[in-house]
Order: structure tokens, then C-alpha cells, then sequence
């Protein structure tokens, strides 16, 4: 296994927080609160691996209710969600189906879309995530949306925090870069 991916920082957080366990001989990533192994040389598998850690820090989503590789009912091809946020213990309420692409490319961004919808649907979520790449895209499919088209009138700003209400945004002109940065309507 390559070490450097030892040294990418959620890599090693996740470690220090027991989320997870690495084996360097097989080159393995394993989940422990759901016991799963993937190949963490993996592009995606990176960018899931990240995407784990923050559902878990950052959006306080408890690790006991999130799952990896959730299979929908009636889905054909068996196109398995890359992970599920689930609402109660039981695993029963799925509250947040997240898709995950290593690439950041219009395809890639549009697959994304096209299986994380067609999971979120199914599996009847509130939300979906997108991340690809370094892109995060989070979508209100409550109203279960029947296509990509016009999906971007569904996007929302950010997940909620625990189950929390959508954090509303505005955006305003950032410093000498130009660039635009969230701010609190509040």
C-alpha cells in the first residue's frame, strides 16, 4: 500500500477515532461500525472515506446510522448507494443517500446524479449528496424528483446539522481574491 494514503489527514483521524482500521497488506480500509473492507487505493474510495468522516464531525450524523453499499429495492442494474444516513437506529429510515465520484468532470457529475437519484428514490431519502471530486452538490429529493432535469432547482445550500433545519446562505463578495463566500442570514 502506498503510505502517503496513511497520511491523508481524515485518513488518519478516522484511525485515531477508531471509525477505522487499515491493512497495509492487503490495502484495505475497514469501516468498523459496519465491519466492510474496500480497497483504499481506490480514488472513490478516498473521496468516501472523507465524505464518512465529515457526515460524522462536522454534520454530527451518529456513526451507528450510517451503512456503505446499500442496495435499493427493484434497482436494475444493482447500482448500490456508496452510503446511507439512516434516521433511527433500526436502519429502517433512510434519511440521506450520499453518491461519490473520484472526478469532478461533467460525466462523472451527471452519473452522480443519475444513480444517487435513482437510490434516493428508491430507497425513499429526504436528501442526496454528490460529491465529486472536491464537489458537493446536496439535493431535497423529499418530493421525489423523477429526473436530473431541471435538478438544480432542487439544490440546497448545505446538509443539515443532526437532522437539523437546511442552513439558509446568501453570498457576498470575498476579499482582494474576488471570490464569493457563504455568510449567516442571520
Amino acid at each position: 500500500m502506498d503510505g502517503q494514503l496513511l497520511e491523508l489527514p481524515w485518513i488518519k483521524l478516522g484511525i485515531q477515532r477508531g471509525l477505522f482500521s487499515i491493512d497495509r497488506d492487503a490495502g484495505t480500509i475497514k469501516y468498523l461500525a459496519v465491519e466492510k473492507d474496500y480497497t483504499l487505493s481506490h480514488p472513490e474510495e478516498q473521496v468516501r472515506s472523507r465524505v464518512y468522516l465529515d457526515l460524522i464531525d462536522a454534520y454530527q450524523y451518529p456513526v451507528s446510522r450510517i451503512d456503505l453499499e446499500i442496495s435499493a429495492p427493484r434497482r436494475e442494474p444493482k447500482l448500490p448507494a456508496d452510503m446511507v444516513v439512516y434516521r433511527d437506529d433500526d436502519r429502517e429510515d433512510v434519511y440521506l443517500v450520499v453518491e461519490t465520484k473520484a472526478g469532478s468532470s461533467s460525466a462523472d457529475i451527471e452519473e452522480a446524479k443519475r444513480e444517487g437519484l435513482g437510490n434516493a428514490n428508491l430507497l425513499n431519502a429526504s436528501f442526496l449528496l454528490i460529491v465529486a471530486g472536491a464537489e458537493w452538490m446536496i439535493y431535497d429529493v423529499s418530493g421525489h424528483p423523477p429526473s436530473t432535469r431541471n435538478f438544480e432547482n432542487y439544490r440546497l445550500s448545505d446538509l443539515p446539522v443532526r437532522y437539523g433545519k437546511v442552513p439558509k446562505y446568501r453570498f457576498h463578495k470575498g476579499s482582494a481574491e474576488n471570490d464569493l463566500r457563504k455568510s449567516s442570514y442571520n
